[in-house]
């Protein structure tokens, strides 16, 4: 990560050990292509409200996990930068699919 987790206040971002490095591991909930809008809205609003619930915070972040929701558009742009960032990183490293 770029910042230290919120989580684990006292343990250095991997950045600060390499800088420039950054990686993470995220969880999204995808629905099949063409699922219209208002579905796709729908479950975005209810799975956002149960992430904002202190409970469910709570027991998140017990086992480790930062809760950052992203609307549907900004997690598909997100997702689509991850795959061009992280196609580059295996081309780059020579990784051939098996």
């Amino acid at each position: 990560m770029a910042a230290r987790n919120e989580l684990t206040p006292g343990l250095p971002a991997l950045a600060e050990a390499m800088p420039g490095f950054e990686a993470t591991i995220w969880y999204g909930l995808f629905a099949p292509a063409g699922t219209p809008e208002p579905v796709v809205s729908k479950l975005y609003a209810e799975c956002a409200k149960y992430l904002a619930m202190p409970e469910t915070r709570k027991k998140l972040a017990d086992v480790g996990v930062m809760v950052a929701p992203l609307a549907p558009a900004e997690f598909g742009a997100f997702v689509r930068s991850e795959v061009v960032r992280w196609s580059a990183e295996v081309k780059a490293a020579g990784i051939q699919p098996q």
